[in-house]
């Protein structure tokens, strides 16, 4: 008779299957690790402080926003494209061949990060514009 033990997860699993959030636990990690490594090297170095955290966050939370307005707006304006998204395409997406699919979900990866990127310039004021000419 085999014995039914739950096997509890630890950490080191919940990474392994969940690596995205290991990469963001490294990057806060880092941010308040970084003055103390910095002043070892030069005691006269300056450090960001928790403020600079605001651009990406108010970045993250307009691209949200966005999603919000854009799903919206397909189910005020285009309830048929909106119904087929999520009804029809993920059965069609599964009979795509492979290679589709991989240019597809990277293009959308990319195209979801790229966007988040630009949204941050923006917010930053830093986006890229046209010089005004010199009077």
């Amino acid at each position: 008779m085999e014995s039914k033990t739950k096997h509890k997860a630890s950490p080191h699993s919940f990474f392994l299957k969940y690596n995205e959030y290991l990469l963001m636990a490294a990057a806060i990690l880092l941010f308040w690790v970084s003055p103390v490594l910095l002043r070892a090297i030069d005691p006269t170095a300056g450090s960001y402080d928790i403020g600079v955290l605001q651009i990406p966050i108010t970045a993250i939370i307009s691209f949200c926003i966005f999603q919000s307005v854009v799903w919206i707006t397909l189910k005020l304006n285009w309830l048929s494209l909106r119904t087929y998204f999520e009804q029809e395409f993920i059965n069609d997406f599964k009979h795509l061949p492979a290679w589709l699919k991989i240019i597809i979900s990277l293009s959308v990866y990319f195209l979801l990060m790229f966007s988040l990127v630009l949204l941050n310039q923006v917010i930053q004021g830093q986006a890229y514009s046209v010089p005004m000419p010199a009077r």
